[in-house]
């Protein structure tokens, strides 16, 4: 299980600070809040007043993740029993290239050992979902070959099509279904 209070991260002499967030009234959700309604259109996520309804749930950690005094970049994610499911990562525009997310998602993954890391992406169709792909693949990732569909946040019974992504090795069928159906119960609150 991922620890769960502020940790600090020294990464090439750059010091980056990873803060739980846990109330509603914490000093970073102002931050938090415009980088996850900046980087996601409204389908790809919650309205923000849900988000925070949620932060006393002990599967979902809420990070902001903090450089130089400011909030540069944030995180949800979900620990199950059976992943860790990477439900929102954005880094500030004004940061994007100066490999933040690389960092994040490394400490990500040394963080949660073991576990496996899920997180969804657009199919490969255009230029930036391909890029987006090779990004996390540049961090071990596969995009793995089976259907999936991304519940949708507002309108019970619709779903989008996305891809699923995690470090090897890939699961068998089976044991993808388990993941998906514990990420769909969980995080999105769907019962089939």
């Amino acid at each position: 299980m991922l620890p769960t209070a502020t940790w600090i991260v020294k990464f090439k002499n750059k010091i980056m600070d990873y803060q739980h967030i846990t109330t509603p009234t914490d000093a970073a959700l102002p931050a938090v809040q415009a980088l996850y309604e900046n980087s996601f259109p409204i389908e790809e996520r919650r309205h923000f007043h849900q988000l925070v309804s949620m932060l006393g749930n002990d599967a979902m950690t809420c990070i902001a993740v903090w450089d130089e005094g400011e909030v540069i970049a944030m995180m949800v994610y979900w620990q199950l029993a059976t992943c860790c499911y990477v439900e929102h990562l954005a880094v500030h525009p004004e940061k994007r290239g100066k490999q933040y997310g690389k960092r994040i998602i490394e400490w990500l993954l040394a963080t949660a050992g073991t576990q496996p890391v899920l997180l969804e992406v657009e199919p490969p169709a255009d230029e930036w979902s391909m890029r987006r792909i090779g990004f996390y693949e540049r961090l071990g990732f596969v995009l793995l070959p089976y259907d999936y569909q991304q519940p949708s946040y507002h309108e019970p019974g619709r779903f989008y099509p996305l891809k699923i992504m995690m470090q090897a090795p890939i699961p068998d069928e089976t044991g993808y279904n388990q993941m998906i159906g514990e990420v769909y119960r969980v995080v999105y609150g769907v019962t089939e």
